[in-house]
């Protein structure tokens, strides 16, 4: 399920249950129509994430299906919780998502993928960093602040890298530290 705010986290309510089975660790955002896209790990079977929307700020989930192209964590591991984030640019629905590698046995080399249409398709992806890595959370700078324009990334609290979008749809290396 879902916890969401009217106001701004004075109170919560419970939302809609995401009725697939072992479903967990979601991440979800309000894009700019006001829908709610869920994305949630699947902790019972191998596979792709596992997408839902919402019309009325979470009480319900429509639409729920697995994703065509988000991976869900190395065979092995059925799962692995994953970062999204939206990025406020001209009212743009640009989305990223970041998780391990698919392909690999192990919660290795985390990569970034990006969506210029909320989630619907996943055009672009950068690898972050090879080697082990696994639970992320993304964050982006706010406005006004020195932070402004820069994405940050947590790697099971092993590593952060800081890039922007230009680094992420471009050739240069991440900062790690």
């Amino acid at each position: 399920t879902s916890l969401y705010s009217d106001d701004h986290g004075k109170t919560w309510i419970p939302g809609g249950a995401f009725t697939v089975c072992g479903t967990g660790e979601p991440s979800l955002v309000e894009l700019n129509d006001g829908t709610i896209y869920f994305n949630s790990r699947n902790n019972t079977l191998t596979g792709n994430r596992w997408i839902a929307y919402s019309d009325d700020s979470g009480e319900t989930l429509r639409d729920i299906h697995e994703d065509d192209e988000l991976f869900d964590g190395p065979p092995d591991a059925y799962g692995c919780k994953a970062a999204l984030l939206r990025l406020d640019y001209d009212g743009r629905d640009i989305l990223l998502f970041s998780s391990p590698s698919p392909n690999i046995p192990q919660r290795h080399n985390i990569t970034v993928w990006v969506s210029f249409d909320g989630g619907k398709t996943w055009p672009h992806s950068r690898l972050i960093k090879r080697g082990p890595g696994n639970y992320t959370w993304l964050t982006a700078g706010r406005k006004g602040t020195p932070s402004e324009g820069f994405i940050y990334l947590l790697a099971g609290k092993d590593w952060m890298a800081q890039f922007n979008l230009p680094w992420l749809m471009g050739t240069d290396e991440p900062e790690i530290v």
